[in-house]
C-alpha cells in the first residue's frame, strides 16, 4: 500500500487531499473477511496497530475507510504530522506484513 498524495516530506495547507493506493490486495468494504482483501485506515500521529489486533474505530487519530474509499480530505493543525496507512481485514484486524502499511511525514502550514 502507498500514499499517492501527499508525498513524504511535503508541506500542505491545513486542509488537504490524501490519495491512497494498493497493489496485490483488493481494497473492499468492511464486513466479510476475504483472502488478499481489506480496507484502509489512516493513523494520524499514532503508532502502528500490531497485526491481528483491531484498529480502533471512532477514536481520535484513527480514520476508517470501510467503504473502500481511496481518497479523503484531512484537516490538521499546523506543524509536523506522521500519517500511517494501514490495511485491515473486514473485521478491522490489522494485516500482517510491511506490504500492508506505509508512512509519510507532512508539514501543515
Amino acid at each position: 500500500v502507498r500514499f499517492v498524495a501527499p508525498t513524504d516530506g511535503e508541506t500542505v495547507s491545513s486542509t488537504f487531499t490524501v490519495v491512497m493506493a494498493a497493489s496485490g490486495i483488493q481494497i473492499e468494504s468492511a464486513g466479510d473477511i476475504h483472502d488478499a482483501a481489506g480496507h484502509f485506515h489512516i493513523l494520524v500521529d499514532k503508532d502502528w496497530v500490531p497485526a491481528g489486533e483491531v484498529i480502533p474505530l471512532e477514536t481520535e487519530g484513527y480514520l476508517h475507510f470501510g467503504k473502500a474509499q481511496t481518497q479523503t480530505e484531512l484537516t490538521l493543525e499546523p506543524g509536523e504530522h506522521t500519517l500511517r496507512l494501514q490495511v485491515s481485514n473486514g473485521a478491522h484486524q490489522a494485516l500482517e506484513g510491511d506490504e500492508y502499511r506505509a508512512e509519510i511525514t507532512v508539514t501543515v502550514e
